[in-house]
């Protein structure tokens, strides 16, 4: 969040709608505020109406936050300060802000509602569509987003309806995707008559920085045998791709994942973690959509290690997404 900016728009906003001069002070409160709340909220003390107020920016995910904990936050900051906190949001669900009028807490949603009791102000003016916040892409979102970063850009030019077909999913889990995706500011969902089309404006390499903290491990879980099980149709995963497409060499698993993730839910019961020689393992998507190879894609076999300690697969990693977006043509 840049906090100075927020401070304009609900400065400009108390303006707009009701006159009212928002004036920011110099004074500084950084160190009397404990280290839990400075991380949670931004502060800045302003003068409305003659009277100092301290608003209150949220800066931890929405999710965290419960109008409970933020009545005790307040009733701190209050006896810290011995100024009148004021929450401010540009996310408030409806939930959220009738609990904080109930418990009688001061807010204000620029360019929305303004809810400041000891002003006797309550004024309101739209709501638009709530956005979700998420911590991590569905299995859906991230199959869909590697699948335009590794290079489709047919993608864009189909609607939800033929989304669906092409993914073999329902549409109502590429509404979820688009949903999931329009909470960053590079997504636009435009309608075309009636279907709804995605777009994107920035490049791949872009969007990966600014995606990549919410990417999820594809594995769901590993199987340990001795030999490779008989009838199933499988592709080189983990390990064996890991030294496939970069300088780490391998142990001595063979390691795989099941293209059929049907057959992935009749496995029968494997060796004792660390036994046998070959690992199978259950994808929470289908891998055989990224990738046209023998082995998972380059942008899942990231997402399965890189959150590792070792120092040679985080330098090793850095190289493949480097090469991988190097060879994009956007």
């Amino acid at each position: 969040m840049n906090v100075i900016k927020e401070f304009k728009i609900t400065k400009e906003y108390f303006k707009k709608i009701s006159n009212i001069d928002v004036i920011l002070s110099n004074k500084n409160i950084s160190n009397i505020i404990p280290v839990y709340l400075s991380k949670k909220y931004h502060f800045k003390i302003a003068k409305v109406l003659n009277k100092n107020i301290l608003f209150a920016f949220r800066k931890c995910n929405i999710n965290s936050i419960t109008p409970k904990k933020i009545e005790k936050d307040f009733i701190n900051i209050i006896k810290l300060t011995k100024l009148q906190p004021v929450f401010v949001d540009e996310h408030v669900n409806s939930y959220l802000r009738n609990r904080l009028i109930k418990k009688n807490i001061p807010f204000v949603i620029p360019n929305n509602q303004m809810y400041l009791p000891f002003f006797m102000i309550d004024l309101k003016e739209y709501f638009p569509t709530e956005k979700n916040e998420i911590e991590k892409f569905s299995p859906s979102t991230q199959l869909y987003l590697f699948k335009y970063l590794l290079g489709d850009n047919q993608l864009l030019n189909l609607n939800q309806t033929e989304l669906s077909e092409k993914f073999e999913c329902s549409k109502m889990t590429i509404v979820r995707i688009f949903k999931e995706l329009e909470n960053f500011d590079f997504c636009e969902v435009a309608k075309k008559g009636k279907e709804k089309y995605i777009s994107f404006n920035i490049d791949r390499k872009e969007i990966f920085e600014k995606t990549k903290d919410y990417f999820i491990n594809p594995i769901i879980k590993k199987y340990y045998y001795d030999f490779l099980p008989k009838n199933i149709d499988v592709i080189k995963s983990s390990e064996n791709a890991l030294e496939k497409f970069t300088d780490i060499i391998g142990n001595n698993f063979k390691t795989y994942t099941i293209l059929d993730q049907k057959i992935a839910k009749n496995m029968k019961k494997s060796l004792p973690t660390g036994y046998g020689n070959v690992i199978i393992e259950k994808w929470k998507y289908n891998p055989t959509l990224l990738t046209n190879d023998k082995y998972i894609d380059k942008l899942s076999l990231y997402c399965i290690y890189k959150d590792s300690n070792d120092e040679r697969i985080k330098i090793e990693l850095e190289k493949l997404i480097k090469d991988l977006f190097n060879d994009s043509r956007t």
